[in-house]
């Protein structure tokens, strides 16, 4: 993983008492491409695109909770014909090993 100095936003709001925060590299959408190689650069122009990013809107939202062992999911009844007994079939998730 690539990282950068920590924006504004992140060293305040999730690493307030780090001395030196860091953050994931984000590429503008205009970057890749010269990143990945496709564009003759230099290594110090590829190296140019990896910034903090600051000034973005960014938007947070819980992570999704992780289902718990038992629980039972329930086919859509587009796939429902896929499960032997053909409609409202039920699916226990498979337990690995």
């Amino acid at each position: 993983m690539v990282t950068v100095p920590a924006n504004d936003l992140i060293r305040r709001a999730i690493k307030p008492g780090e001395d030196d925060p860091r953050m994931p590299a984000i590429l503008e959408d205009d970057a890749w491409s010269m990143w990945l190689g496709y564009e003759d650069a230099s290594p110090a122009d590829a190296k140019a695109v990896i910034k903090t990013m600051e000034g973005v809107n960014w938007m947070a939202a819980p992570e999704p909770k992780t289902p718990r062992r038992g629980d039972f999911k329930w086919l859509d009844r587009e796939r429902s014909d896929q499960m032997p007994g053909g409609t409202a079939s039920r699916v226990k998730p498979s337990r690995r090993g």
